[in-house]
């Protein structure tokens, strides 16, 4: 098997809303830009490399004890931004489909936000099923 590159999506749902737009980045653009900025630069850094480097570096990993639910961890200057969301596989690519965004302050997920990635991921997969999407991971 060969090196698979990945991407990372902001899903918007089939009412056109994106959850990770409601819940953090626009918070996040008009408070601080700068956090924000480093965020994009993140991202971009991220997934120029392959995904077994993300997995290996923990900054994409699976959720314990949840189907379907992965976290991908940004550390930037003033603070580590947390994504929950899936994880699909096209041919060679790999998309990973942000739900759910936050601020991460404690080691642990807190619960309330898993609760809300778990509902996000049932509206996904159901979207998903409907449209035969690539294979989910």
């Amino acid at each position: 098997m060969g090196i698979e590159q990945w991407n990372i999506e902001l899903w918007v749902n089939p009412n056109g809303s994106c959850y990770i737009e409601r819940d953090i980045l626009k918070k996040m653009k008009s408070k601080d830009p700068f956090v924000y900025g480093s965020l994009e630069e993140k991202m971009n850094q991220y997934v120029n490399n392959p995904i077994e480097n993300a997995q290996k570096l923990q900054i994409l990993k699976k959720v314990k004890s949840q189907s379907y639910m992965w976290e991908l961890v940004f550390s930037l200057s003033k603070s580590e931004i947390r994504f929950l969301g899936c994880l699909a596989q096209e041919t060679d690519n790999h998309t990973f489909y942000a739900l759910v965004g936050f601020r991460k302050k404690d080691q642990e997920i807190k619960s309330k936000y898993t609760k809300i990635a778990k509902s996000r991921i049932s509206e996904f997969i159901s979207y998903y099923h409907q449209n035969e999407l690539q294979k989910l991971l």
